[in-house]
């Protein structure tokens, strides 16, 4: 007897090449993203950038409290840098973050809106150059 189980339709073959090339899509898009976009940075810092950016904001308005000065300061102290400088390069790399998030997450969702729709590998193909090409062309880092 013939264990039929085990036997792959060919349009199941097709529905796993076309799995693997959306798989491949989205790996692609991450590797772009991953050289487009902000450095490597601990969590645990990356945690505290809206804090920081903040205490940069009050800083420079001098209406900082006294834990955001303190923030400023410390850094500045330990970096040699005056503070006023300090606080434009975080606001400058708030700026930077805050696009490159929003690159990453829009690019993130039209390829997975694309892919959704995607039957083929061409199709998938397209779709990840497509996002790449217009997501590159609002890269601002």
């Amino acid at each position: 007897m013939i264990d039929w189980s085990q036997v792959i339709t060919a349009d199941q073959k097709a529905a796993e090449i076309v799995e693997g090339a959306r798989q491949a899509a989205r790996a692609r898009l991450s590797a772009w993203l991953e050289n487009a976009g902000v450095p490597e940075v601990p969590v645990r810092e990356r945690a505290s950038w809206g804090a920081k950016e903040a205490a940069a904001v009050a800083w420079l308005a001098k209406t900082a409290t006294p834990d955001q000065a303190a923030m400023i300061e410390t850094e500045a102290a330990l970096t040699g840098e005056r503070a006023r400088d300090l606080c434009a390069k975080i606001e400058q790399s708030a700026r930077t973050f805050r696009h490159t998030a929003a690159l990453a997450a829009g690019a993130r969702r039209a390829l997975a809106a694309a892919l959704a729709h995607s039957e083929t590998v061409a199709d998938c193909e397209a779709a990840a150059e497509a996002v790449i090409s217009a997501a590159a062309a609002l890269d601002r880092t």
